[in-house]
C-alpha cells in the first residue's frame, strides 16, 4: 500500500537555497486518468527550479520544485495500461520531483535507458525530450538530412548532437567561444562555427558543399 504522506522539499518563500524547506508530511499526489505516480530515485536540478525558487511559491501551482526525475512507476491513472506498473522511467513532471513521489503525464514517462545510474538518468528528460520533440515531432527530420544546432554546447545542444549523430545524421553546431565549439565538436559535430561571425551563412554553405542546412534548431 502506498503512503499518503511523504518527505518533500518545499519552496517556503522567494530567495536563495535557504528557502528550500523539508516537510516530512507532504501529501503524496494522486495521478489523474492520464498520469502515472513515480517513486522518485533521483531528481534533476534544472534552471527552471532555480528561477521558481527565486520567484517564490506563489508563481507555480506546485511549491515542490523539480521538473525531471528517474524512478519507478508505482500507480497508474485510469487510462494508463496497468502493465506499466514497476517500469523504470525517466520523466518530465509538472513539478514535484524534489520528493519521494511525484506524478507525470504517462506520455512523458519514458523507459529508462539501459546502463545508466538513477542519478545520470535524472539529468536526461528536459534536454532529451526537447531535442527529440523538436527534431522528430515538429520538424520531422528525415533520414539523410542534416541539422544545424545553435548553442551546441548547451544542455539541449549537446544531447541533440549526440542523438542525431547516433541516428546517422550529419550535424553542425554554433557556439560563442573556442572552448564551447571544441566541446560541441567532441560530441560528434562535423563542423562548428562562431555564431557571431558575420560570414556565418557563407561558411555553413561551404562546409555543406553548397547544399546548406535541412533543419535548424
Amino acid at each position: 500500500m502506498l503512503p499518503t504522506t511523504q518527505s518533500a522539499i518545499v519552496i517556503a518563500a522567494a530567495g536563495g537555497p535557504e528557502v528550500l524547506t523539508e516537510h516530512d508530511r507532504w501529501p503524496v499526489p494522486v495521478p489523474s486518468a492520464d498520469d502515472v505516480l513515480i517513486e522518485i530515485m533521483a531528481a534533476g536540478i534544472n534552471r527552471h527550479d532555480c528561477n521558481q525558487r527565486k520567484a517564490g511559491p506563489q508563481h507555480e501551482p506546485n511549491p515542490v520544485p523539480g521538473l525531471e526525475a528517474s524512478g519507478r512507476i508505482v500507480a497508474c491513472g485510469a487510462n494508463v495500461p496497468r502493465q506499466r506498473l514497476g517500469e523504470s522511467v525517466i520523466a518530465l513532471t509538472d513539478g514535484g520531483s524534489y520528493a519521494h513521489y511525484a506524478v507525470a503525464p504517462a506520455e512523458l514517462a519514458m523507459p529508462m535507458p539501459d546502463g545508466l545510474s538513477w542519478l545520470a538518468a535524472a539529468a536526461l528528460p528536459e534536454a532529451l525530450f526537447t531535442a527529440w520533440f523538436n527534431f522528430h515531432n515538429l520538424m520531422r527530420l528525415a533520414p539523410g538530412e542534416n541539422a544545424l544546432i545553435h548553442g551546441g554546447a548547451s544542455g539541449v545542444g549537446t544531447i541533440a548532437i549526440q542523438m542525431l549523430s547516433a541516428l546517422g545524421h550529419t550535424v553542425y553546431a554554433t557556439a560563442g567561444t573556442p572552448d564551447k565549439r571544441a566541446a560541441a565538436a567532441g560530441f560528434g559535430c562535423s563542423a562548428t562555427f562562431d555564431y557571431n561571425d558575420p560570414n556565418l551563412a557563407e561558411k555553413v554553405k561551404a562546409a555543406t558543399g553548397g547544399q546548406g542546412i535541412d533543419t535548424i534548431l
